[in-house]
Order: C-alpha cells, then structure tokens, then sequence
C-alpha cells in the first residue's frame, strides 16, 4: 500500500495535469506580457499550446504537484522578462522528485525484505506433518539402534591409552619391540633379497 503510494507520487503528469500545473505560467506570460500575444483567440490558443508544449517534452517526468510548485517558485524568483528556460524549473523540482524517488526505493526494498523474511517464516516456522508410515519407519530405526546399543560389547583387556607417553626414546623402542615380539618382521622394500 506505502509502495503503490510512492509509486503514485512519483509518477508523470499526464498531459491535462501538465497543461493545468503550467498555466500559472502562462497566466504570468499574460499578465506580464513576457510574449507578446495575438489578440485572435485562435491564434492565441495556438501559440500558447505551442509554448505549452516546447516545455513538456524536457518535464515530462515530473509529477504534476511537484511541477506545480517548481511552476511557482519559478515564477518567484525569475529575474527576466523573458520565458524561463525548463531548465530552470527543473532545478526547483530536482530536489523533491530526487527525494520522492529515494524514498520509493526505500519502500520497495523494505517490502522485498519483508516479502522475503514472511516466506522465509512460512517455509521453515512450523514441522510439516509426518505420515504414518514416516512414523513407524522412524520408529523401527530408533527401536534397531537401541537393539544394538543395548548389546554387550567387546572390550579390550589391556588399554593401550593408559599407559604414560615415553619421553625416553630408547624406553619407547623396547615398548614397541615388546608389544610387537610375536609378529612376523616385514622387510622394507631395500632389504629384500634379490
């Protein structure tokens, strides 16, 4: 709702709104007598339509309450009898419609994080539920596990981890050569014989 409002404020004045948000100018045109205007009221209409229009394709972007104010503080604080440049009611513009469009944005990544932290919390907030079959097949694995954790288990009789580390190298040599006595010697590959 915040988003297509922004959205709203930041969009184009289609042309009735233009040409409403401009005649403030071209009543000052008028009043001032800036241009000089034809008496007919044909062709007044049509050079003010022409005037009209030589300013709307440079301001086409700008929304219709913003070109209304830039319109009027253009108007404030022009120091020439002559039209103002669009130009120069873009530059009372340009700072709204900068942060119009700013806050837009804003708008629109929070709802994309929000959008993606609510999917986010639908997925993986609550277990799905778990079928019959699920459950007795889970069952069954926890009942075999037990099974065979509950069965005796082979130990050693002698722990090889209870006996202190040698710091004597020669004492950790008659240990090995002790623990190994009845095995058979595997010779290393250059002492076979040939």
């Amino acid at each position: 709702m915040l988003v297509e409002a922004a959205e709203r404020a930041v969009a184009p004045a289609d042309v009735k709104a233009f040409a409403v948000a401009m005649d403030a100018l071209v009543q000052w045109v008028e009043v001032f007598g800036v241009i000089p205007l034809p008496a007919d009221p044909d062709k007044r209409e049509a050079q003010i339509g022409a005037i009209v229009a030589g300013y709307r394709a440079p301001l086409a972007d700008l929304p219709a309450d913003v070109l209304v104010n830039a319109v009027r503080a253009t108007i404030a604080n022009h120091q020439f009898r002559t039209l103002p440049m669009p130009a120069d009611i873009r530059k009372y513009a340009e700072a709204e419609l900068r942060e119009r469009q700013a806050r837009m944005l804003r708008l629109k990544t929070a709802q994309q994080i929000a959008e993606r932290q609510a999917k986010t919390t639908a997925d993986y907030a609550f277990p799905r539920e778990r079928t019959h079959e699920q459950i007795a097949g889970f069952s069954a694995v926890v009942a075999a596990v037990s099974r065979i954790d509950a069965a005796p288990k082979a130990m050693p009789t002698e722990r090889s981890d209870l006996h202190p580390e040698d710091d004597d190298r020669r004492a950790a040599i008659l240990r090995v050569q002790q623990e190994t006595r009845g095995l058979r010697r595997i010779p290393k590959p250059w002492e076979a014989k040939q």
